[in-house]
């Protein structure tokens, strides 16, 4: 397994734009949208120069942003690797004991990805995705 770089840093928010105004400070803005209906999510991307951030907002109450909201405020949510080979990945993680949340990969306009469940990555929620090769490929570029 080859972990090319951090694709992207996750943010929760119960609020978009005082979050994209303040990135607007550092020069930053929005560069896609993409609604996840089946995840409950609004994902807004901002580039970072050689990376991503990623603002995440529920769609719906019962999201499972809406629960960490809940229970955790807004705030980082996950960091996400991007890997040159996911099932290669998801194998080596197997089989070193490691407990993923995903059986099957989620897939969306960037790539398909699965997470690391916290209690294998040390209380970090960690995504693990491949990009697809439409998408541009490495986010870093």
């Amino acid at each position: 397994m080859k972990i090319i770089g951090i694709d992207h840093v996750a943010i929760a928010v119960d609020d978009l734009q005082p979050v994209l105004d303040l990135l607007a400070i550092f020069g930053l803005s929005m560069t896609s949208e993409e609604d996840l209906p089946d995840q409950g999510v609004k994902s807004t991307m901002v580039s970072a120069g050689n990376t991503q951030i990623e603002l995440i907002q529920s769609m719906t109450e019962h999201s499972t942003i809406a629960k960490f909201m809940q229970d955790r405020g807004p705030g980082l949510h996950h960091i996400c690797v991007e890997v040159d080979n996911l099932e290669e990945a998801i194998e080596t993680l197997l089989s070193q004991g490691m407990r993923l949340l995903d059986k099957v990969p989620r897939s969306d306009n960037a790539g398909r990805r699965v997470f690391l469940h916290p209690s294998s990555g040390q209380g970090m929620l960690m995504g693990i995705m491949e990009r697809h090769p439409e998408s541009g490929g490495d986010a870093n570029q």
